[in-house]
């Protein structure tokens, strides 16, 4: 079939067209190409006149006629220039006009468009050894904050955040509740953490750590899908062909365990994975046991005030680990690490070796020095002994479910003996697939039975009938439901606290040994519990931001967790200060109780006053790793001391 050809004028708007496509380059070739032959037009038709009328200056006239082209004020001429000369004079100011004209509105056009451009976030990062966030949800600004709080101590930090949200949403979030950032900067890009550009935008290859975190998506959806994401950023940054020769140091959360052997396959010695399905739980469980072990866990869980340290040390060769704490004074030795195996809670007459990595509590990683150690401390004497055997049957009140109640469940059989209960209330019924991943749960606990009843414990007094007060521990989770905000999630969680406490003094001191625990999700409202008088909370939300923030910083740290949350391995405890002395009331150092621990095979972190139990300005009684442990501090019956222990007796 024919066709007719294209016209001239068809074909010169087609090869226009395409020229112009080109961009800002095209538009700028195509000014300069009319500014020529502008100029030259003028300067033509000017000469031409010139040489009819009055004469001409070849470069005289060449400057003339750029002057009234690019200045419109330069158009005046003398009494006795020609008509005809003033008319051109006219008409080269106006072309001149509109040629800049144009030229200005260019130029604005394109520095808005680059303005723009920077508000998507999509220009590259040129940084090198920082931490690089990928995805977004409520816990970014935790991380973010921590991380400022460990680069404190240098001269310029700075953290990267990748995630599909508009730069500009991302930067208001973190400017609205992050008010000092001290020596940290932060940066924010608008892109896709599982695209290669996107990685290169943000210069992964140069990063010192990179966190890769679950984004915020229904919580309808199961969690494995959740992961998804995930594991493909994972695989972006380790499979691509642009990687670095060394290793990436990257930490990923995950929802479910499921996933960890995929991350860990795909990223191998290069990845750190979190699954806070497991770790919340965890942390959550061992807190409930025992009051102001929370206060402790949070604080070495954050920069903010003591945390664990790891440190390549070849002068304490000779010493036995005993010892180390009275030559280091400004830190609690808590382990050491030999030829890569972590060794947490280690015989104290073990003798250190020039390779050994030594493990310790401190509030900075400052450079140590050995010190000569103390005069004169007492040895107690004889103390209690730690008398191991079957753990009695215990019964637990758990009011409300989120996502980690399953969790918390499985790890409690773990902790109690045989027989224990665990009663679980709901406020409405729990939807059938709950229902049923509950049945099967409870078909496999050896140690724990699960009773699951329905009722509306915000009622005073259905609370009442329930006979909260005959269990060892309360424990209030933040109530999820369907339609309801993180907002009105907190305060039905506030409400049921104050429920309880003013239960409990109506019961009076009969009902003091019962511990209530409450799960926050806003650590804003940590005065609000505090006015309730309860004896412990956990920041759930904040847990594993905190977490993986600090093995950002410390990649021995996810495998230091490991030990310490579960139940096999050493844990932390806050045990009766009788347990090691008996005179009490008496004054006793840190040394002389950290003596005493050791004849128990425990390491002493801290020590916890009773008296400020409730008292957040105080810490909640809890002090760890005290800088002067010399120093006699008078101690009640009631105090307890914060140790590193195999079990809780």
């Amino acid at each position: 079939m024919s066709q007719d050809k294209p016209k001239f004028r068809e074909r010169f708007r087609y090869k226009f067209d395409n020229f112009m496509a080109g961009g800002a380059v095209s538009m700028f070739q195509l000014l300069f190409v009319v500014l020529l032959i502008s100029f030259f037009a003028m300067y033509s038709i000017t000469f031409v006149l010139s040489l009819l009328t009055q004469g001409f200056e070849p470069m005289e006239g060449i400057w003339t006629v750029f002057y009234q082209i690019s200045d419109p004020g330069a158009m005046a001429t003398g009494p006795k220039t020609p008509m005809l000369l003033r008319i051109m004079a006219i008409l080269t100011g106006l072309l001149g006009i509109v040629i800049f004209s144009t030229l200005v509105a260019f130029i604005t056009t394109q520095v808005e468009e680059k303005v723009q451009q920077l508000k998507k976030g999509r220009s590259k990062v040129l940084e090198e050894d920082h931490t690089l966030i990928l995805g977004w949800n409520d816990g970014v600004l935790e991380i973010i904050r921590e991380v400022i709080l460990a680069n404190e101590n240098q001269k310029r930090g700075v953290v990267v955040v990748l995630s599909p949200l508009d730069k500009e949403v991302m930067e208001e979030a973190i400017h609205e509740g992050i008010q000092d950032f001290v020596t940290t900067q932060v940066i924010c890009r608008s892109g896709d953490p599982i695209a290669f550009h996107d990685l290169d935008m943000v210069s992964v290859n140069t990063s010192k750590s990179v966190i890769v975190i679950s984004e915020a998506l229904d919580k309808n959806i199961d969690r494995t899908i959740q992961d998804s994401r995930v594991i493909n950023s994972v695989l972006a940054i380790c499979g691509r062909q642009e990687r670095r020769q060394e290793p990436y140091h990257i930490v990923a959360e995950l929802q479910s365990g499921l996933n960890q052997s995929v991350v860990e396959s795909i990223g191998r010695d290069e990845v750190e994975v979190i699954v806070s399905s497991e770790f919340i739980p965890s942390v959550t469980i061992q807190a409930s046991r025992e009051i102001g072990l929370s206060v402790v866990l949070m604080e070495l869980l954050s920069f903010d005030g003591n945390e664990i340290y790891f440190l390549d040390f070849p002068g304490v060769k000779g010493l036995t680990f005993g010892s180390l704490v009275f030559y280091m004074p400004e830190i609690v030795p808590i382990g050491y690490i030999r030829e890569g195996d972590m060794r947490l809670n280690p015989p104290y007459s073990d003798v250190m070796e020039a390779q050994d990595r030594i493990i310790y509590v401190a509030e900075d990683d400052f450079d140590l020095e050995m010190k000569q150690p103390p005069q004169g401390v007492r040895d107690l004497g004889l103390i209690q002994p730690r008398i191991e055997g079957e753990r009695p049957p215990e019964k637990h009140l758990i009011l409300g479910w989120n996502p980690n109640l399953m969790g918390m469940i499985r790890e409690l059989n773990d902790y109690v003996g045989e027989g224990s209960v665990a009663a679980l209330v709901m406020p409405s019924a729990l939807p059938t697939e709950h229902e049923d991943e509950l049945a099967h749960l409870s078909s496999q606990l050896d140690n724990l039975d699960v009773v699951y009843e329905v009722e509306n414990f915000r009622n005073p007094e259905i609370l009442r009938k329930l006979e909260p007060f005959q269990y060892e521990t309360i424990t209030v989770l933040s109530h999820e439901e369907e339609g309801l905000s993180q907002e009105k999630v907190e305060a039905n969680t506030i409400y049921t606290v104050l429920l309880l406490r003013g239960l409990r003094e109506e019961i009076g001191q009969a009902v003091e040994h019962v511990k209530i625990i409450s799960e926050i999700l806003d650590p804003a409202h940590r005065k609000l519990i505090e006015i309730a008088q309860i004896n412990d909370f956990i920041v759930s939300s904040h847990l594993i931001s905190k977490v993986m923030a600090q093995i950002s910083e410390q990649k021995e740290l996810s495998e230091l967790y490991e030990q310490l949350f579960t139940e096999a391995g050493p844990e932390f405890h806050v045990k009766p200060i009788r347990n090691y002395v008996t005179e009490l009331p008496g004054s006793y150092s840190f040394y002389e109780l950290a003596l005493q621990c050791q004849k128990r095979e425990e390491v002493l972190v801290g020590y916890k006053k009773k008296a400020f139990e409730l008292v957040s300005d105080e810490n909640y009684g809890i002090t760890v790793n005290p800088l002067d442990k010399t120093t006699m501090i008078e101690f009640s019956e009631n105090d307890e001391l914060v140790v590193l222990a195999e079990d809780e007796f």
